[in-house]
């Protein structure tokens, strides 16, 4: 192995250039691990509350933190396919 191979494989990878394809491919990885993280603490969230809006008079409504959850994972879908 050469000695410019060696130091070059140790140095510290370089953050892509901003708009070039692999910044947006980053950005894109970035985005869907926030948006799945988002959606699970919503999720926790409302199993947590489920017992309180079960108790509602008016708890025939659709759970709202739930449909944002499916809309976060949509949104993460289409942030993949964008970027594929």
């Amino acid at each position: 192995m050469s000695l410019s191979r060696h130091v070059c494989d140790d140095a510290p990878r370089m953050a892509p250039l901003p708009g070039t394809h692999a910044w947006y491919c980053q950005q894109e990885r970035t985005d869907c691990a926030t948006l799945t993280d988002i959606a699970r603490h919503i999720k926790t969230l409302a199993a947590r509350l489920r017992p309180q809006i079960d108790s509602l008079y008016l708890a025939s409504a659709p759970l709202v933190a739930l449909e944002c959850c499916d809309t976060l994972t949509a949104r993460r879908k289409k942030l993949s396919v964008m970027t594929s």
